[in-house]
């Protein structure tokens, strides 16, 4: 992939605010949020994830988006937000961190970020966050720093 913008994959051109512009046209939709990210295109990508309806996002939508995400503007907010939003985001992101995939590994940290950031703390289990944070579920999840992500 070249780099246009800024950006692998093309995009980096139009505005966030332009594209919350079209958000507000759209509103939601799945189908076309899908075929938005699947094209490769940075705008497009982090449009899907402004219009895409989160419930009914599956486990291989939220996979092939995270397998997909080629910079931190995709793999540690687009993907996270959606995500974080999803039944599946949890498993997910317990899921990511553990993955030798550095980009993987920072989806699922900024989602569990997400989670904790937007539900009530009696929605939180916070033994299991403790348990990720500190590497006792898996000493080799630890947050990684943000230098060379690939």
């Amino acid at each position: 992939m070249g780099l246009t913008g800024g950006f692998e994959g093309g995009g980096g051109g139009v505005k966030i605010s332009d594209l919350h512009k079209i958000e507000k046209r759209i509103k939601q939709d799945y189908a076309l949020a899908l075929k938005l990210y699947a094209t490769g295109n940075f705008d497009a990508m982090y449009l899907a994830g402004l219009i895409t309806d989160v419930a009914k996002m599956t486990r291989k939508d939220l996979t092939r988006w995270g397998n997909q995400a080629y910079c931190k503007g995709l793999y540690e907010a687009t993907v996270p937000w959606v995500a974080a939003g999803s039944p599946q985001g949890w498993e997910l992101a317990l899921t990511w961190i553990e993955s030798k995939t550095a980009t993987i590994a920072a989806a699922g940290w900024a989602t569990l970020g997400s989670i904790v950031s937007v539900n009530s703390d009696t929605d939180i289990d916070f033994g299991e966050l403790k348990a990720c944070s500190s590497g006792r579920r898996n000493p080799f999840s630890r947050p990684r720093t943000r230098s060379a992500p690939r």
